[in-house]
């Protein structure tokens, strides 16, 4: 089934390699290339979240040609709803799957008081750090390179979410699999159960070992359980027919 990945804030497709290294049977893994960063880094990235959903929606619509999945990780599923929204209002398709993981829907989102994203790079890093207990980017400190690669995109990615409104929840797809990490400090696993109120159908939630990032240390079971879900929204359990 045609699987298309989001990344996290300031991601890019690269961030998905090790599944697509996985190269599961059953799905087909499209990484979704974002504006702004790795081969699309001279493109600019509109400023609007219902913007770039509209962009990535019309631009995934001609690869659709039957049942399909969104899987994004962080402000990827967030990205990911506002894309599988934009797909239903205006061509009236919806994933069979939407996979949640490590993310807190939008209608729970928290105000944490004034923006961020304008700051400097040593006072954002700092302040996105007392936001989520965790030290971002920690590596990248002493790396100049890296930093001017990596932040711009983050920067973005953030303003873009503190720019945009806040949607009430509604179904955006047929199943929703939500997946949560149990040391991960800003994802509580009560976000994690409420993934369901974007589900028309079933939705499973499940905790995984391990802080925000823990997906990508743990590809093998995650693609055990988003196969899984899949199984089931076909009607065969996961079993090949």
């Amino acid at each position: 089934m045609p699987t298309f990945l989001f990344a996290f804030a300031g991601g890019g497709a690269s961030s998905w390699r090790g599944y697509v290294r996985a190269d599961p049977p059953d799905l087909a893994l499209c990484p979704v290339a974002l504006p702004g960063r790795e081969r699309r880094a001279a493109e600019p990235q509109p400023r609007r979240l219902d913007d770039l959903a509209r962009s990535l929606g019309e631009t995934i619509l001609p690869l659709l040609g039957g049942p399909f999945v969104f899987f994004g990780h962080s402000f990827g599923a967030i990205l990911a709803t506002a894309v599988a929204r934009h797909l239903h209002g205006r061509h009236g398709l919806s994933p069979a799957l939407l996979v949640a993981a490590c993310a807190r829907p939008v209608h729970r989102r928290v105000k944490y008081g004034d923006p961020i994203s304008g700051l400097s790079d040593e006072e954002f890093l700092d302040a996105l750090g007392r936001r989520t207990g965790v030290a971002p980017l920690a590596e990248f400190r002493d790396r100049p390179e890296a930093m001017s690669a990596f932040l711009p995109p983050l920067r973005t990615d953030l303003a873009l979410m503190e720019a945009s409104a806040t949607p009430p929840a509604s179904p955006v797809a047929d199943a929703v699999l939500s997946v949560g990490g149990t040391d991960d400090p800003d994802i509580s696993p009560e976000d994690v159960r409420s993934w369901g109120a974007y589900s028309r159908g079933p939705h499973r939630h499940h905790m995984v070992p391990g802080g925000h990032f823990t997906i990508f240390d743990r590809v093998d079971p995650v693609l055990g359980l988003v196969s899984q879900a899949c199984g089931e929204v076909l009607g065969n359990d996961g079993k090949e027919a």
